[in-house]
């Protein structure tokens, strides 16, 4: 009968359990960022709401006006969990890979739950104009995210930074991608990088995309479910009292999948549309980041404003 020699059976021993130690306080540490309630700043003129639980904005809107995001609801999120599936918690996220390598990282065509999208995130910084969180860390993709967002003193507008960092080696590129969740909105535009930019090619197009005289394409939601995108700075969804607006810099030197770097999703079945700001795929070595920041601004519309109207707004935002 072998005999484990007891400074080296000691020294297992004192490994096994810091690692027992180590996965009871990250278990621990998962279920009480889930307990950390909403945090919601405002500036006095629009409110923002970040959940920590799932890693996601849940609100946005004037301060006394309508919550913007659209918000999935409890029995279809139950539904989606118990069958193994996305849930499609709705609001705003942050995605860190292009959507053709999902098959090679999830397995399928459609995204599951991780450490981005779905995982608890924590609070870092919180202060009356500005919250910091940080993901947990993504291992198949060696990398972990940051957000920080600071509202505009005296502005109806926010920015987000968006940061990826990458802490261990992997061989799959990132890519700085903002998905918002919205409510239906009347009709959204797109704010090209040049006169007659040609549109993303994606499956399910769109039925009715036109070019307004200011140079901005406008995107009918009447109809059915579908995709589309340009290469471009900026994305607007048009409400009755407001309009959303988000930019975010492009890069024309970059590298960008879809061939697009702002995209509109909408989707009938649920009622909602999505804008999309994208930034350029990149390689990351470890110990190296990126960033990107992505600008929303709400500005009050009267009930009459023309279409041309919208698109100037749009055409001249920053």
């Amino acid at each position: 009968m072998c005999k484990q020699p007891q400074g080296k059976w000691m020294m297992y021993k004192d490994v096994l359990i810091l690692t027992v130690l180590a996965a009871l306080w990250i278990v621990q540490t998962a279920r009480a960022n889930t307990a950390v309630p909403p945090v919601t700043i405002s500036n006095g003129l629009v409110r923002v709401t970040f959940s920590p639980a799932t890693g996601r904005i849940t609100d946005f809107g004037m301060v006394h006006g309508e919550n913007l995001l659209w918000q999935n609801n409890e029995a279809s999120i139950t539904i989606k969990k118990k069958r193994g599936k996305w849930p499609n918690y709705g609001g705003d996220k942050l995605w860190a890979v292009p959507s053709m390598l999902w098959p090679t990282l999830y397995g399928s065509h459609w995204p599951i739950e991780n450490a981005l999208d779905g995982w608890p995130w924590k609070i870092t910084r919180l202060t009356d104009s500005a919250i910091r969180v940080q993901s947990e860390t993504w291992t198949s993709l060696g990398l972990y995210a940051e957000r920080e967002i600071r509202l505009q003193s005296g502005k109806p507008a926010l920015t987000i930074k968006n940061t990826i960092r990458r802490v261990f080696p992997s061989p799959f590129p990132v890519q700085l991608w903002e998905v918002t969740q919205i409510k239906m909105p009347l009709y959204s535009m797109m704010k090209s990088f040049k006169p007659n930019a040609p549109l993303a090619v994606f499956e399910k197009r769109p039925p009715t995309v036109t070019m307004t005289e200011s140079g901005i394409f406008q995107v009918n939601h009447s109809q059915g479910t579908f995709k589309t995108g340009c290469l471009g700075e900026g994305v607007a969804a048009v409400f009755p009292r407001v309009i959303f607006i988000q930019t975010s810099s492009f890069d024309p030197r970059g590298l960008y999948p879809d061939g697009a770097s702002i995209e509109i999703y909408s989707d009938s079945s649920f009622s909602y549309v999505e804008m999309e700001t994208l930034g350029s795929c990149v390689a990351l070595n470890m110990g190296e980041s990126i960033s990107n920041e992505v600008h929303w601004t709400l500005i009050p519309i009267r009930s009459d404003l023309g279409e041309p109207e919208a698109a100037n707004l749009l055409k001249n935002s920053e």
